[in-house]
């Protein structure tokens, strides 16, 4: 029976001789890719200062091929003079474009959900 504690014969020589043990290494869990989205909106690339309003704001979550979630939202909105873009925008990109829109006060946020 083998004990939970128990030590390998190499760090017991290394312990004997009053050296430390060596290190554990643990294995690195690699970061998940993110998912693929067509209609994907960044933050960076909206013009906040000539938004006309913004329609939509629901929460969506989109799996990557692994199976991790990516929590999001579905986003429309108005520009001044172009078509209304439809997308869906991370939950970082959207905190953040909600906050910016409450502070300015010119576009209602109490539609959108949080």
């Amino acid at each position: 029976m083998v004990m939970k504690t128990a030590v390998n014969t190499e760090d017991y020589k290394l312990w004997n001789e009053g050296k430390r043990p060596r290190k554990k290494v643990k294995p690195s869990r690699p970061e998940p890719k993110a998912p693929k989205v067509d209609n994907s909106i960044k933050l960076d690339k909206i013009k906040t200062n000539e938004l006309v309003s913004v329609t939509k704001g629901r929460r969506h979550v989109i799996r990557n091929e692994d199976g991790v979630m990516f929590m999001g939202y579905d986003v429309g909105y108005q520009i001044e003079g172009q078509k209304a873009v439809e997308g869906w925008m991370s939950e970082a990109d959207y905190v953040k474009l909600r906050r910016l829109l409450f502070r300015e006060g010119t576009i209602n946020v109490d539609a959108l959900e949080y």
